[in-house]
């Protein structure tokens, strides 16, 4: 996450747009404290994290769909994928194990 909020603001500071990207960083934080607070009732947390698969396919369906489109993956690498296959399927490993009960 903090990866992906660091790139997001070099991408718009080097674009020259300084201020959009502290804006986003403000925007953003103020959201995280929002969600990550206790007065954020707990069925909002479930509805965003079960939205969380339904969103990557959709996003995933829209990228083959470009690909296609183009008749190329473009820069998109196998590796990449593999990579991140591996990494969605450690994702759902660990969300798994963290939700089933622990034996007695």
């Amino acid at each position: 996450m903090l990866q992906t909020v660091t790139i997001c603001f070099l991408v718009l500071h080097y674009r020259g747009q300084t201020v959009k990207g502290v804006a986003f960083l403000v925007c953003y934080a103020l959201v995280l404290l929002m969600l990550l607070s206790p007065l954020m009732p707990l069925a909002v947390i479930t509805i965003l994290q079960a939205s969380n698969m339904p969103s990557v396919v959709v996003g995933k369906l829209l990228q083959a769909a470009t690909n296609y489109r183009n008749g190329h993956t473009g820069q998109l690498s196998a590796i990449t994928v593999l990579l991140l296959f591996g990494g969605s399927l450690a994702r759902i490993f660990t969300s798994i194990q963290v939700s089933s009960p622990a034996p007695l």
